[in-house]
């Protein structure tokens, strides 16, 4: 290596170390320390900074693909246990799988949630929900001539524990209840809420919808 390699490299391991310390203009280097070098000098700064520009892109681009391929498995993930769970429930509603208390039927009515922007009375709703199935329900308001109004309602149901709640699986819900025994024959409960539904005095009946023939 000549002498005078040698010292174009030491001056370019300068410029790069110092480029934390200075604003830089001409390739990662400041406008004083460019007027400075000469041209195989700068020849050396642009290659250099080209090869680190060329390796943060690499690094980049293997970044966003890493989290495109987890991503899109994450994706796989939830669609497979979605299709389980409805698989589930559909064996379940068929009295082929689960246990006593694994269907239930909901049915909301009276009092009043948000809906638009302010609070309305709304048609009454029964459905069935399965232990480890989640449904989306529309509610429309009831207590307007001319006008009505939209809102969806979430239900999920797991393992002994009904949530209704505003969006999808949206944090701890707008009501939890836990599974009674009570619920055999049918449980109603007046439910009052601080979340989005901002529910008032609804009533809400739970009762167990047997599968299988249930014993003494």
């Amino acid at each position: 290596m000549s002498l005078n390699t040698f010292r174009t490299i030491l001056v370019v391991l300068a410029l790069l170390q110092g480029l934390s310390a200075c604003s830089t203009t001409h390739f990662g280097t400041s406008e004083a320390e460019w007027a400075s070098l000469t041209e195989a000098q700068r020849s050396e700064v642009i290659r250099a900074y080209n090869e680190r520009e060329k390796l943060r892109e690499e690094t980049r681009l293997a970044e966003a693909q890493r989290r495109a391929k987890e991503t899109a498995r994450q994706e796989e993930q939830a669609r497979e246990t979605a299709r389980q769970k409805r698989v589930q429930a559909e064996a379940i509603r068929r009295g082929e799988a689960g246990q006593y208390g694994d269907l239930i039927r909901v049915s909301l009515l009276g009092g009043e949630m948000r809906i638009g922007n302010k609070h309305h009375s709304f048609a009454p709703l029964s459905f069935t929900l399965a232990s480890g199935e989640e449904r989306a329900f529309e509610v429309i308001s009831n207590d307007h001539k001319y006008l009505t109004y939209r809102n969806e309602i979430h239900l999920l149901y797991d393992d002994g524990l009904l949530i209704l709640t505003s969006t999808p699986q949206s944090g701890p819900g707008e009501a939890r209840l836990i599974f009674e025994p009570e619920w055999r024959h049918g449980k109603r409960y007046i439910l009052s809420t601080n979340g989005p539904l901002e529910l008032r005095g609804v009533q809400v009946t739970v009762m167990i919808v047997p599968t299988r023939p249930v014993g003494p």
